[in-house]
């Protein structure tokens, strides 16, 4: 699938809504230790996504967890679910969210389109071929992997920066290693869904 995804494997306004909807609705459960299952009823909810689910602190905004799927490699009810459980439990840059921390926090999912290799001889040539505030970064080498969405140019707006952060993110300790021939870079882009506030108004978010 060309990263240019066409109109009609984006999700409508409605599902995203559905979407934020029900990952409240399955935290809210989880985390007062109940069990609601996420609908797999809808012919839209089986297909695969990446996605991604992101908590923010209201009204501050700060980050509380970030989990998600790079590859299109689950059911999006099943991506959903996992996420939303894996952001706010096992974000290991984190504490546990409680039941009761959840009502101050706000819901952000990302679907991803398929991520494509960006070819480059040259750092120079890679850095023109990427373009800030649309496209989602992933750094692979045989031993590292790491993931910037586009939000994250928001933090860290020059592209080299925005790199060099991306090396580290990946666990590498050295802030060149985007430059390093064995270093594939990918990108991906992505349609955001948040709530303006905790359990509130849903808006998808237009870079």
């Amino acid at each position: 699938m060309d990263i240019n995804q066409n109109t009609s494997s984006k999700l409508t306004k409605e599902q995203g809504e559905h979407l934020i909807k029900e990952a409240r609705k399955y935290l809210q459960s989880l985390l007062s230790g109940k069990d609601h299952k996420i609908s797999s009823s809808e012919e839209w909810l089986n297909k695969r996504y990446g996605l991604f689910v992101t908590l923010h602190t209201h009204p501050t905004h700060d980050l509380r967890g970030c989990i998600g799927f790079t590859e299109p490699i689950y059911p999006l009810h099943k991506a959903l679910k996992e996420a939303a459980s894996s952001a706010a439990l096992y974000d290991p840059r984190f504490p546990k969210v409680t039941k009761e921390e959840l009502n101050n926090l706000i819901i952000e999912i990302s679907i991803l389109t398929p991520p494509q290799i960006i070819p480059h001889q040259t750092p120079k040539e890679l850095l023109e071929k990427i373009t800030p505030k649309k496209d989602g970064l992933i750094l692979k080498t045989e031993t590292a992997h790491g993931l910037f969405l586009p939000q994250v140019w928001d933090q860290l707006p020059k592209k080299t920066e925005f790199l060099e952060n991306l090396s580290y993110k990946a666990g590498l300790f050295d802030k060149d290693a985007w430059q390093h021939k064995d270093t594939e870079i990918y990108k991906f882009h992505v349609q955001i869904f948040e709530e303006s506030a905790p359990n509130s108004k849903i808006t998808e978010i237009k870079e």
